[in-house]
């Protein structure tokens, strides 16, 4: 798990900001130490969607798509940016 002055620090933020989000840093690192868990499996159910539903891309529409990831750029992508506390999950793989 990323030290915290160092997730601070590389997501710009103050430790005000976890407290106002009502989390303590704890918190954060079972979240994480979880969504590392689940992480996998999250992957094999993304991947199971491309296949069942975006097999034919250039049929459905899209140009592209992937998780955000550089390690698997075949994954389905949900809209929007990562927030700080999302990528800390990403951070684990």
């Amino acid at each position: 798990m990323i030290d915290k002055n160092e997730f601070l620090k590389k997501y710009n933020m103050e430790e005000r900001d976890i407290e106002e989000a009502k989390l303590t840093w704890e918190e954060l690192e079972r979240i994480y130490d979880s969504y590392c868990c689940l992480e996998p499996k999250l992957r094999e159910i993304s991947k199971d969607f491309v296949d069942d539903y975006l097999y034919d891309i250039e049929k459905a529409g899209i140009h592209s798509y992937r998780d955000g990831s550089d390690r698997n750029p075949c994954s389905v992508s949900i809209s929007g940016g990562l927030d700080p506390f999302s990528q800390l999950y990403h951070d684990c793989l």
